[in-house]
């Protein structure tokens, strides 16, 4: 199959996801879909985007000139937290709440904002653990469960409250330390911990994969990733058995190498950076197959979660930006 892959918004270095997938698609090993440079002879057609904050709900996508011309074959990636659905989506945030599987497709982060360029995988890093488990993030992100691991663990050094900051806000010095300080204490656990933050999903889920330690998945909403065997590469905790975090993992302990194994397999296959742009149009053509299921009535459905608290006052806020000044 051929596919175009293009953003409405800037298609520079800034705009990262963009450009990871064009690259990644020099890599393919599968062939079984070619990068072309025409959108009216692609059988798919995929925005590629990462989360504007000034159009948390895509609406460039909508007005751009290749959608209106071919909107029955376009597809939409973004790693938006908070995902409302206006066009079929691919992405990391897909909730169990609002999963419609003609719309949606849950995919992975195909890049971080502010990579840590310390986390990488290391062959045989199984040996002289010193932590069971560990977390390092911002409790403000997802309360009910992240501040709840950081109460029950506090003073424990492989448990952190990242506070407000987020690390490409940090300056050169202060950020080295931080991704310093977090691989150190990632490489040193056996568990790592991957609550959700804003959204159903987290960045450190994926980290984890990627140097081979088993993340333990606390996330009540999230859609796992399609393609990935999650029962035999990770361990997942509902959110309200928090409190239960020490007692679970020391009953699965003696697991935590085989898991860490094949929690890098997994992320070798479905994550890797030369597999990206395979499994990137294997999921939009997932969803062109089902495109004649879909109804008015499924869009219907998305546009009114727009009445949701949360969407309703971003939109007018998106709204006030854009018109009054």
């Amino acid at each position: 199959m051929k596919v175009y892959i293009l953003s409405a918004y800037n298609e520079s270095k800034e705009n990262f996801a963009f450009q990871n997938l064009k690259k990644s698609s020099l890599y393919d090993p599968f062939k079984k879909y070619v990068l072309v440079d025409n959108p009216r002879i692609a059988d798919l057609v995929i925005f590629v985007e990462h989360h504007p904050g000034n159009d948390p709900y895509f609406f460039e996508v909508l007005k751009h000139p290749t959608y209106k011309l071919y909107k029955n074959k376009c597809y939409l990636y973004h790693d938006h937290d908070k995902n409302l659905t206006l066009i079929p989506t691919i992405s990391p945030s897909v909730c169990n709440s609002t999963f419609n599987k003609k719309l949606h497709y849950p995919f992975h982060y195909l890049e971080q904002i502010s990579a840590n360029p310390n986390v990488k995988y290391i062959p045989d890093n199984d040996k002289q653990k010193k932590y069971l488990f560990s977390f390092m993030g911002a409790s403000r992100t997802y309360p009910s469960a992240r501040k709840e691991i950081i109460k029950c663990y506090k003073g424990d050094e492989n448990i952190n409250d990242t506070g407000e900051s987020n690390s490409w806000e940090l300056n050169e010095e202060d950020r080295k330390k931080y991704f310093e300080k977090y691989a150190d204490i990632l490489f040193q656990s056996k568990f790592i911990l991957c609550p959700r933050g804003i959204g159903p999903s987290s960045y450190r889920l994926f980290e984890s994969m990627k140097i081979g330690i088993a993340p333990v998945i606390i996330s009540d909403d999230w859609v796992e990733t399609k393609g990935v065997d999650w029962k035999s590469c990770s361990i997942r905790i509902k959110e309200k058995d928090v409190s239960k975090i020490e007692h679970i993992l020391k009953s699965r302990e003696n697991e935590y190498i085989e898991l860490g194994v094949n929690a890098r397999k997994n992320y070798e296959m479905y994550m890797s950076f030369e597999n990206q742009f395979h499994f990137l149009s294997d999921a939009a053509a997932t969803l062109h197959a089902s495109r004649n299921q879909l109804s008015v009535f499924d869009y219907i459905n998305e546009y009114l979660r727009f009445f949701e608290p949360y969407h309703f006052r971003n939109l007018l806020r998106y709204y006030k930006k854009k018109y009054i000044k």
